[in-house]
Parts: C-alpha cells; structure tokens; sequence
C-alpha cells in the first residue's frame, strides 16, 4: 500500500535533501557553530528524521552527548548516506530526464497501484552499510526492497514511494532540490544569492 506522502513528510525531505546530503560537511559543521545552539538544534533535527527506526531519545538524550559528540555524529551520518544518495540521485535524475519523456503520454505501469516489478528495481551496493538495496521509479515514484539499515533504513523510509516531481535541480547550481512549493526555483544558497541580487536592482 502506497504511504501519503504528506507535506510534514516534504519538509523533512527537504531538510534531509538540501541542508545536509546537498551541502559539504565542512560547510555543514562550520555554519552549525555560528548559531547559539546550532550543533544540537541541528543534530536533534536531523537525528529524529533518521532514527524513526531506533529509540531516539534513549540513544541520544542531549544530556548524555558532549558537544564534540554531535560533530562526530553528523559526520559519521553524512559519510554513511552521502554516497547512498549520490547514487539514488544520479538514478532518479537518469530515470526522470531520459526514460520517462520516450514513455506516452498517459502510460499505466502494469501494476495500476504505481507497484513495481522485481525486475524493474536497480540493485545498488553500499559497502559502508554492507548492504544491497533494490530501487525502481516506475510508476513515477521511487519503491525500494532493503533490509533493516538503521539510519539508513530511516532515509530510505522517507524517500520510498516519494513522488518524482519532488526532485527538481537548483536552476542555478544544479543541486537537487525538494519541491515543498509550485514557484521553487533555487537551493536555499542560491536564493539568498538570487534575493540579494534583486534586492541591489531595486
């Protein structure tokens, strides 16, 4: 049964997408000590979207994690899923500007549920969760067969049976971007970039 991807479950993947598996952790972790707070307030944000498959507060109960700890933790995480998603990327991006526009207008998937056969998935290898995962796009939205991942089951989570035209490129520095409204156009740093500029023509 396909899961309603609802808007909650969007800004999720946006924060997920664009703030963290988009950016380089280098930049991640110098912005995040900038802000009062920014280590935590990140490192809690990103650990709830990522460990719906642990016990989250047990596990990572502020009290028992030194600021250090949040660092190495994001890092760890972003080393883990990074190239998980480079790859789920170029796949879906492959998929969304080359296959789909040779398919008909109107084209049903066999499986009229937007289901997917077996032998439409991709198999991906990510040794740094020693894991296989299978991936298709058919029926114009992402499916996946893993196993339990732990973080990286919770990514998977989240983006499985989320719709295509959620993923769009930053007009501007191609960065994959998630489509929380109709008008959205750049990455967040290409809009800063984008207001400021308007801001000076005025």
């Amino acid at each position: 049964m396909k899961k309603i991807f609802l808007q909650f479950d969007k800004k999720c993947l946006e924060f997920l997408v664009e703030d963290f598996l988009e950016k380089d952790i280098y930049l991640i972790l110098k912005n995040i000590k900038r802000m009062p707070g920014g280590r935590e307030q990140f490192f809690n944000t990103l650990g709830r979207i990522l460990s719906k498959n642990e016990f989250w507060m047990d596990q990572y109960d502020p009290p028992y994690v030194h600021e250090i700890e949040y660092e190495k933790l994001i890092t760890e995480w972003h080393r883990m899923l990074k190239p998980l998603w480079d790859k789920i990327k170029k796949e879906l991006f492959i998929f969304k500007i080359e296959v789909l526009p040779t398919r008909k207008l109107g084209y049903q998937q066999e499986y009229g549920d937007g289901g997917s056969d077996i032998e439409s998935y991709h198999t991906l290898k990510f040794p740094r969760i020693h894991s296989n995962i299978k991936m298709s796009f058919e029926g114009e939205y992402i499916s996946f067969y893993r196993g339990q991942m732990n973080v990286a089951a919770s990514m998977i989570d989240l983006l499985d049976n989320a719709p295509l035209k959620l993923f769009e490129k930053c007009q501007y520095c191609k960065k994959c971007i998630i489509m929380t409204r109709s008008d959205k156009r750049y990455c967040p740093v290409c809009a800063a970039k984008d207001y400021q500029a308007k801001k000076r023509k005025k």
